[in-house]
């Protein structure tokens, strides 16, 4: 299996709550230091949180609020995807497919993997502060091996970001996202 090259929503984020071992110092100075950096990684006022168990494993996770993911799903879709080149008519259907959808039909949706532009991605790590924690996402799109040989639509979309974010200053413009050397 190859890897992707992904942009999509973090729906889903859980970790152990178990200080980790290779932590030198107390508990509390932990969980201080664990979630100034969760804080950066996630917008954490977008997520409930809750406490799960598992066999003698206690988790903690964040699920992505269904109401934000309802009332902003089709418009960020529209934007990040008008971006990113030649897919508008894939765009399209997800968009009809999504309309008036609540969170669960959403996200089965997702699971379907009924479009390339919006599928869930049920498992992917990272480690902050010696903590591996775990996501699921919803992927908006990916670029593997074969498409990154063609490298445009994807340079285009990183261009348009660039521009986009920096709107405000005409050399932006000028930016472009190319592999040298």
């Amino acid at each position: 299996m190859g890897q992707f090259l992904s942009v999509g929503i973090c729906t889903e984020f859980y970790f152990n709550s178990e200080k980790p071992y290779r932590f030198f110092g107390t508990e509390e100075e932990f969980n201080i230091a664990f979630n100034k950096e969760l804080a950066k990684e996630f917008a954490i006022e977008l997520y409930d949180k809750t406490i799960e168990k598992d066999d003698d494993k206690e988790y903690v996770v964040y699920k992505i609020k269904p109401q934000i993911l309802e009332d902003n799903i089709i418009e960020l879709l529209k934007q990040q995807l008008s971006l990113y080149s030649n897919i508008n008519d894939d765009v399209n259907e997800v968009v009809k497919k999504l309309n008036n959808k609540k969170f669960d039909d959403i996200m089965e949706i997702a699971e379907n993997k009924e479009f390339f532009c919006f599928q869930l991605l049920p498992y992917y790590s990272q480690y902050i502060e010696n903590k591996s924690v775990n996501m699921t996402f919803v992927t908006l799109f990916s670029e593997g091996k074969i498409m990154m040989e063609c490298y445009g639509p994807l340079f285009s979309y990183f261009e348009n970001m660039i521009h986009t974010a920096c709107k405000d200053n005409i050399l932006s413009k000028a930016l472009k996202v190319r592999i040298m050397g």
